[in-house]
């Protein structure tokens, strides 16, 4: 038997499991997770498209961070126990009925005051960890997913308002952390985007008219199409590389 193979049956096995938990968490609503991305991809959900198969590659890397993730979470659970006035959320799943969203919070704090701090964490290379602090890696999407959870834990009741927001990134190339305080103003940004991806998706089902390339909109980033898309196999934008249903 060979190990490589078995940690990757294992990888795929808890990709599906995964999905299946994920699918009754959120049968009907957009992912809170694919904020500030290519609005096309909302579209092939919306209607039910068949997604591709598990890419081995990409699920090693993302298991990295579902890792460094649990271990923060034990960390995070130690301190709320020394802070019982507090309240700590992890994990938590919320839904939005007025921005059809559903997703899981990583950390949010709320102070007795009903003041909420929300955190996401990220891994990242070496490369994109620097780019992401010397601002030539552009966030948005990650930002906007932050300003969805913030936009939803308001609206659920979990706190009065929300005071910070990070997004904490973790370097798998040397272990440093360092966080990335983002401004308030992505809630109302986070909003915008999904009230937009309603309004852009309902027209498109309703017209029976599949979207094409939209400067901005689909796709969001070029490196969205081909091996980071669900649906690059039956998308036909231009920038994708594994479409093979018509001319490039």
């Amino acid at each position: 038997m060979n190990p490589i193979e078995i940690y990757n049956e294992f990888l795929v096995k808890s990709d599906k499991e995964h999905k299946v938990k994920r699918a009754k968490d959120n049968p009907d609503m957009y992912e809170a997770s694919s904020a500030g991305l290519c609005i096309k991809k909302h579209y092939y959900r919306k209607i039910g498209a068949k997604q591709k198969g598990a890419d081995v590659d990409g699920l090693r890397i993302m298991r990295l961070g579902t890792i460094m993730g649990e271990d923060f979470a034990r960390g995070i659970d130690l301190k709320a126990k020394e802070n019982p006035d507090y309240k700590f959320y992890q994990e938590t799943l919320l839904k939005s009925d007025y921005l059809g969203v559903a997703g899981h919070l990583d950390l949010l704090i709320v102070d007795e005051e009903g003041n909420g701090s929300l955190y996401d964490w990220k891994t990242a290379n070496s490369f994109k960890y620097k780019n992401v602090f010397n601002h030539k890696n552009p966030t948005i999407n990650n930002e906007l997913q932050v300003g969805t959870y913030a936009s939803m834990s308001i609206e659920s009741g979990l706190c009065d308002k929300i005071v910070h927001l990070g997004l904490l990134y973790y370097n798998k190339n040397n272990s440093i952390m360092e966080e990335k305080v983002l401004n308030l103003s992505v809630i109302q940004e986070a909003e915008r985007y999904w009230l937009n991806t309603q309004h852009f998706v309902k027209e498109h089902i309703e017209s029976n008219i599949e979207p094409k390339i939209t400067n901005g909109m689909v796709p969001v980033y070029k490196w969205e199409c081909g091996k980071y898309c669900n649906y690059s196999k039956i998308c036909d934008c231009p920038l994708n590389k594994e479409y093979k249903g018509g001319k490039l």
